[in-house]
């Protein structure tokens, strides 16, 4: 039998003990039924769109809540079925094709460069956005027209890579610019104006943008609270008796030695930890691969008002 989203509390209840306790301290989730009683002459309509006149009777209905980031989502698997005024995948197609011969198809002559050049990878070459939404917006123009073909492990990886050099490059031309986003929007329903395949990429300056820092300092507090992320957090030091934290910062954290607050800096903090528990604890942007120094990247002057 196939899985479905309005079965997630009974799948969450059958976790094992640990899975389920986390999924516990991050999700609420709760099941309503809704119910209605459709007039006949509605019948019909509604065999016609969800199958049944009993499937819109009671409706299972889903409610899951983030409790550390006060996000949340409701399901209903009718809401799929409902009838919707979209585009088809033959008018789809159509559009690609149509578009085809764009000025992305020939970005070195189509598109504008940065101040600092291009950057080319295997599977394509970025430029700068004409209308930019900050200092630093380019566009990885992919070589591929086609938005939706497929791609595989290393077109992505290769993507991912190339959209990073370019972010270096902009640290190099402006070493403010140090808070990276990389975003992906593909045709009109994730708002994408050009057809042709791309990802886009900003660089700016003074702290993440509002929501990416607030899930930076939300996940940091829950660290703080539960110290249960996994492989990051068997190397935090412990305080030797409770203790609590003034903020969420890692670096202020009390050691177990002396139980006081540890202002170490970032340079002391980089050299007194290997890499690869540097690309863990300091990665605070989910686009920063774990082979380049955290460092580099994201570390404001105050990670939280009180610290």
């Amino acid at each position: 039998m196939t899985a479905s989203i309005v079965d997630l509390e009974e799948a969450v209840a059958s976790l094992p003990a640990t899975a389920r306790a986390a999924a516990g301290r991050i999700l609420a989730i709760s099941t309503t039924i809704g119910r209605l009683e459709p007039p006949p002459e509605m019948h019909e309509w509604i065999r016609k769109f969800f199958g049944s006149v009993e499937a819109v009777r009671e409706q299972r209905i889903v409610r899951v809540s983030n409790q550390v980031t006060f996000e949340g989502a409701l399901f209903n698997e009718l809401r799929a079925l409902r009838p919707m005024e979209v585009k088809g995948g033959d008018e789809v197609r159509a559009t690609i094709a149509s578009s085809a011969n764009d000025p992305f198809c020939r970005p070195e002559t189509g598109t504008p460069a940065d101040v600092f050049g291009r950057v080319e990878g295997r599977w394509g070459i970025t430029a700068s956005n004409v209308a930019k939404y900050d200092g630093f917006h380019g566009v990885l123009v992919f070589k591929d027209h086609d938005p939706l073909a497929p791609l595989d492990a290393a077109a992505v990886r290769d993507h991912l890579t190339t959209a990073r050099r370019w972010a270096e490059r902009a640290l190099e031309v402006d070493p403010a610019a140090r808070y990276y986003l990389l975003l992906w929007n593909c045709l009109w329903r994730a708002g994408g104006s050009i057809v042709h395949g791309h990802m886009q990429m900003t660089a700016t300056r003074g702290m993440h943008y509002p929501k990416i820092e607030l899930l930076r300092r939300q996940a940091l507090a829950y660290d703080a609270r539960h110290g249960s992320r996994g492989r990051s957090l068997r190397s935090v030091p412990r305080a030797s008796s409770p203790t609590t934290w003034p903020s969420t910062c890692r670096r202020c954290r009390p050691t177990a030695r002396t139980g006081g607050a540890s202002r170490r800096s970032r340079d002391s903090w980089t050299a007194a930890t290997p890499r690869t528990r540097r690309a863990t604890l300091g990665r605070w942007s989910c686009t920063l691969p774990p082979s380049s120094p955290p460092t580099r990247f994201g570390w404001p002057k105050r990670c939280a008002p009180e610290c």
